[in-house]
Formats: C-alpha cells, sequence, structure tokens
C-alpha cells in the first residue's frame, strides 16, 4: 500500500527496460526479489495478490528515501494535485519506506492526520521505527489488505498511490472502496508509470497502465476523473474527485 512511492530503482534487470540505460545497483547482491522482478521505483513491491514484499526496507530506504528522487518525481507537484488543507486526514496507500509522509505531514499540519499504509509487515515495522525517530505525531502506521484498503466510510479527505495502482487486481472494485472512504468532495491522486519505455527503471510494459484507462477505472468507481498537467519523466498524474451521485 504508500512509495511511490519514488524509487531510484529497478532491482535485478527485470524492470530495466530501456537496454542502453544501465539499471542502478541494488543495495545488496543477496538481496531478495520480489514478483515481477523488483520494486520499480514505488513504494510497494511485487503484486498486491500475492503480497510479495522486501525482507528489510532498511536496505533499500537510502535509494528510495534519497532526495536526488525530487528531480524525477516531483513531490511538490504531487502535493499541488492533492490540493491539501491543514487539518486534513490523508492516507499515503502503498507507503513503503515514507518518501511521500514527511511532506503529507507537513501539510495537514498539527490538526491533521497522514495514515501511511503498506501490506508488508517488514514495511509496517519500519514506518512505525522512522515515526518515532522523526517524531511524526500527526501519522498512523496502518496495515492493509491486498484487496481492501480497510478504511471507514467518510473517513479521510485525500488518498495518494505512488506507484501502486497497477498492482491492484480489481481496480474498479477498489476504487468504489476508495470512493466509500472519501468525505464529500474528497479525491484520490494516482501516480503511476507512463505506458512507454521509460529511461533507466520501471515496471514490464504489460503491467504499465495508460493515463486513460487509469480515468475510465476512476470513472467507473463513481469518481470524476481527470489527467493533470506535471512535468514528470517517468509518470503521469490521475485525480478522482468524490462527487455527489444523482
Amino acid at each position: 500500500m504508500p512509495s511511490p512511492y519514488l524509487l531510484l530503482l529497478c532491482l535485478l534487470g527485470g524492470c530495466a527496460k530501456n537496454t542502453n540505460v544501465p539499471s542502478p545497483a541494488p543495495p545488496s547482491p543477496a538481496s531478495p526479489s520480489p514478483a515481477h522482478g523488483a520494486d520499480h521505483g514505488d513504494g510497494f513491491e511485487g503484486d498486491r495478490s500475492t503480497q510479495h514484499w522486501f525482507k528489510d526496507p532498511a536496505t533499500y530506504a537510502e535509494h528510495w528515501n534519497d532526495p536526488a528522487r525530487d528531480d524525477y518525481q516531483k513531490p511538490d507537484e504531487i502535493l499541488a494535485a492533492m490540493q491539501i488543507a491543514p487539518g486534513a486526514t490523508v492516507m499515503d496507500l502503498g507507503a513503503g519506506t515514507g518518501y511521500l509522509v514527511p511532506r503529507l505531514s507537513a501539510a495537514v499540519g498539527e490538526s491533521g492526520t497522514v495514515i501511511a499504509q503498506d501490506i508488508s509487515p517488514e514495511m509496517i515495522e519500519y514506518l512505525s521505527l522512522t515515526k518515532e525517530k522523526a517524531g511524526w505525531t500527526n501519522v498512523t502506521v496502518s496495515q492493509g489488505a491486498p484487496d481492501d484498503p480497510g478504511l471507514d466510510a467518510g473517513s479521510v479527505d485525500r488518498i495518494v498511490t505512488l506507484n501502486v495502482w497497477h498492482h491492484i487486481n480489481d481496480r474498479p472494485a477498489f476504487g468504489r472502496a476508495l470512493y466509500a472512504s472519501l468525505r464529500p468532495a474528497g479525491m484520490v491522486v494516482i501516480v503511476d508509470f507512463l505506458d512507454e519505455e521509460t529511461e533507466g527503471f520501471g515496471p514490464p510494459m504489460e503491467m504499465r497502465l495508460p493515463a486513460e484507462q487509469v480515468v475510465a477505472e476512476l470513472n467507473e468507481a463513481g469518481f470524476q476523473a481527470t489527467i493533470i498537467e506535471e512535468t514528470m519523466p517517468r509518470h503521469y498524474v490521475v485525480r478522482g474527485m468524490k462527487m455527489p451521485r444523482p
């Protein structure tokens, strides 16, 4: 659930799509590889249906949370698309090692809440330790399920998923669950990889989703979805607004 997340590497070659550009080396040659080869730059690893994850998040956090990632991930643009007001309740769905969490924490302020959710127990443990060390008093760490965001109806204002959406199996159903969890005028912001070759790393082409497909899936779930203008070289942003049902 999320980095994303967001990450600076595609591990073990299976996700490096441009053969003319070398994939960044993994932090450890002995690091395990989840389904589909590796985390390809996000806060969620593998396939949500099979619940694969990295067993040692700290090994990868140095790369995933590297400030140099901002050059292509454009976190300020993501937050601008989210239109977060102080005091809001925001979920980072697939938070991974917490790349977006400190920015979300600052955006909601002391009176707001950030729910950093992931499905990996190892990620949850890592996020919990990071929260304690960083002193994120407005952050709640939550373990989710592959097919359920685990949110009460009308409980959150904003949801962001970073490089996670293409991992979800029944996306329209999952979208409906997100729709139900949002308060009136709430929104979900989905950041994912372009459905074309991207330099350096990314998921296999067969896993990539056109932005137009994401728009259609969110519309099917009840949202009013649009593609947001941005300057990311590898990603697109789709925003779904919760509109009153007729």
